[in-house]
């Protein structure tokens, strides 16, 4: 949370920069924030990510976040976009770690866990000549969507009515071989639904 203070919310913009915030730690505590982690931004109810550029201790209670320019991390709002101004009361942030699969132009599966400071995620080759690699979000009422999209007006889409995972992989052999497949190219598709904890049971439980 921002430093002790009267006024609320705080003025437009960061508490020690544009693009700084600056945040109160518990000595006692080791901080978990590095210069390149990606980190949530929480203002009461609305969310933003950052991406940490340089951290400053403040005093022994308090450190000084400043966090890249980005409108967008990961086509997710970042930084203080769209006017959002910090609340004294309920701002924080939260360390997160990024687990990232995309398909390059070369037909890679790459997989990142971190990202570099222009928002591009930085990984390493998982898997070659992937031809299609799809993840869609499964949600409480069988709808398969991109993403979760909690300021719209359907209820149905935001981040709790997910109950699901449904990667769809089509993956070839590098070469064509006159005696597999009656010489044509070698092609598998996949289709995995990965329910983490069951949350279509925890949510009918409750």
């Amino acid at each position: 949370m921002p430093p002790p203070g009267t006024d609320n919310p705080l003025p437009p913009g960061g508490t020690c920069g544009d693009h700084c915030i600056e945040v109160r730690r518990d000595p006692d505590v080791p901080l978990e924030l590095r210069v390149d982690d990606l980190a949530r931004l929480q203002v009461a109810g609305t969310r933003r990510l950052i991406l940490i550029e340089e951290i400053r201790e403040t005093s022994d209670t308090s450190v000084a976040l400043e966090f890249t320019a980005a409108e967008s991390i990961l086509r997710q709002p970042a930084g203080l976009t769209a006017g959002l101004r910090l609340d004294r009361y309920s701002t924080y942030v939260q360390k997160l770690v990024p687990i990232i699969y995309y398909l390059d132009e070369e037909e890679q599966l790459i997989r990142a866990h971190r990202l570099e400071r222009a928002g591009s995620p930085a990984g390493d080759v998982l898997a070659y000549d992937v031809e299609g690699f799809d993840v869609r979000l499964v949600f409480a009422d069988g709808d398969e969507l991109e993403r979760a999209d909690p300021v719209d007006e359907d209820n149905s889409n935001d981040y709790d009515d997910i109950v699901a995972v449904r990667v769809l992989v089509t993956v070839k052999a590098d070469r064509v071989d006159p005696r597999v497949n009656q010489g044509r190219l070698l092609k598998r598709s996949y289709d995995w639904t990965i329910s983490p904890r069951n949350l279509r049971y925890e949510k009918q439980r409750l």
